[in-house]
């Protein structure tokens, strides 16, 4: 008695140059995700008709609550202690003006503290303040 060989079939499309494209692309985005400084506190701005693109700037949050931090700092008396420093490396050259620092307050936040803080913020040495707000 005679057995044929089992033949094995190839599938029509392989699966493998599928599953090394697919990888590559996850890679690939998540490589390419906004590379940004991720702040401890959440914060919703207030809105303005019209905003300034933002450049290089030192970056506050309020939050709702009113705590305050800078990039991984929480506390207004720490982040200002921080902020002094980076004002105080932040070196321009000759003819550039000092990198401003930006509140981004929530909209929620008592105004009356974010004024307070933004005058302390000068009197560590910060050139120029500005108040982040989103566009309508």
């Amino acid at each position: 008695m005679k057995i044929a060989p089992e033949v094995r079939r190839r599938p029509v499309e392989p699966l493998l140059p599928l599953i090394n494209v697919v990888f590559l692309l996850l890679i690939f985005l998540l490589l390419m995700g906004r590379v940004e400084e991720r702040a401890k506190i959440s914060v919703t701005p207030g809105e303005a008709a019209h905003t300034e693109p933002a450049g290089a700037v030192l970056r506050l949050q309020v939050d709702a609550a009113g705590a305050v931090g800078f990039g991984e700092i929480l506390g207004e008396e720490a982040v200002l202690a921080a902020l002094a420093v980076a004002l105080a490396d932040d070196d321009p050259g000759e003819g550039d003006p000092a990198r401003p620092v930006a509140i981004r307050a929530d909209a929620g936040a008592d105004l009356a503290q974010v004024l307070r803080l933004a005058r302390a913020v000068r009197r560590v040495g910060a050139s120029a303040v500005m108040l982040e707000v989103r566009a309508r």
